[in-house]
Order: structure tokens, then sequence, then C-alpha cells
């Protein structure tokens, strides 16, 4: 009996190291610094382009125009925001992009 304990000490102490070592691959919480955060996400947008033309004007949006959904299911267009035209983006989350 004392020597399988033994067996079984040394066992352990020697698959322990290995284990510990393994990778599963990259991580999957790291940040890729090379996506931008602020872009608009592409997904399934239902919104009709009444919906996102006042998702907008709620926003402080205002003169909108060409607004078109993208294969992406991204709405942009152009708009004006404090006396200045820009290029916005609505994503299906909802979240506006400005550029």
């Amino acid at each position: 009996m004392k020597k399988s304990a033994i067996v079984a000490a040394l066992l352990l102490t020697v698959s322990l190291p290995v284990s510990a070592q393994t990778s599963s691959g990259p991580n999957p919480k790291a940040v890729d610094s090379t996506t931008d955060n602020n872009s608009p996400k592409p997904g399934p947008n239902m919104m009709t382009e009444m919906q996102a033309r006042e998702k907008m004007m709620k926003s402080g949006y205002s003169s909108i125009q060409s607004l078109t959904k993208t294969s992406d299911g991204v709405w942009m267009g152009t708009a004006m925001k404090d006396n200045k035209q820009v290029s916005v983006m609505l994503d299906y989350k909802g979240d506006i992009t400005e550029r």
C-alpha cells in the first residue's frame, strides 16, 4: 500500500507541470489594437429607412440625406450636426457613428 501511494504521488508530480503548460490557442480576451471600437457593427438590421432617420434625428442630426443600407446592415448617409456636415452610420444595435 505504501508503494502504491508513492507511485501515485510521483505520477501526480510528473503530470501536473505538463497539464499546466498546455495552451488552448490565442487569448480570447486579448484586445486587437487594429480594430476600431467606434466602427459600426455589421449585423442583421431590421430597421426601416424611416426608423433609422428618426433615430438619427433624435440624436441631434438634421438634413439627413442619401440614407442607404449597406449589405452589412449599416445605414449610411450624410447629415448636419452642430452646423457641420458629417457622414453618419447607424448599425443594427442602434449605435450611431459619425465621421
